[in-house]
């Protein structure tokens, strides 16, 4: 469980960094965002690094983002999940 959570945001809104706290006041971890981009009208970040507090990273890249996209109900149905014999 978290203790506190710190959000950094930049002035037209954009998150920047989030650092999670343990309940002593420890960072527990950290994701900083970078790579900014604008689509649709919209800021966000392509670059998210997550760092623990054991220095353990993961990196995710968001590459060719969209929004508003037409999406037909159906494609949320348990009906078109194809994994479960993996679960």
């Amino acid at each position: 469980m978290y203790g506190k959570l710190e959000i950094w945001v930049s002035a037209d809104y954009v998150i920047e960094k989030l650092i999670y706290y343990d309940q002593r006041g420890e960072v527990l971890q950290t994701a900083s965002f970078t790579d900014i981009i604008e689509v649709g009208g919209r800021k966000f970040s392509t670059m998210i690094v997550i760092e623990d507090a054991y220095g353990d990273k993961t990196i995710e890249r968001i590459e060719d983002p969209q929004f508003d996209l037409e999406l037909d109900a159906s494609f949320f149905s348990l009906d078109t999940f194809d994994g479960w014999e993996d679960l």
